[in-house]
């Protein structure tokens, strides 16, 4: 849709110019995208695009998809 599309490539840009490389920020995106809408807040982010627990909801979103837990390295104790 294009919508969804829209967001991509503005998330994309947004990610490349804080330094990703295109391959990190197109994976680290449509991470983004697909997780909103499987937790149910895509359609509410575009009914209300200003919402700021939405938006953060979206940056959670982002950097767990920036992020992903399997590969921080923990420290051994």
């Amino acid at each position: 849709d294009r919508i969804a599309l829209g967001f991509q490539e503005s998330c994309v840009e947004r990610c490349v110019l804080t330094g990703g490389s295109e391959a990190q920020c197109k994976a680290i995106c449509a991470c983004t995208l697909n997780t909103l809408k499987e937790d149910g807040l895509w359609e509410p982010l575009l009914t209300n695009p200003e919402d700021p627990a939405l938006l953060q909801d979206m940056n959670n979103h982002y950097n767990a998809c920036s992020f992903p837990a399997d590969s921080i390295q923990t420290p051994n104790r």
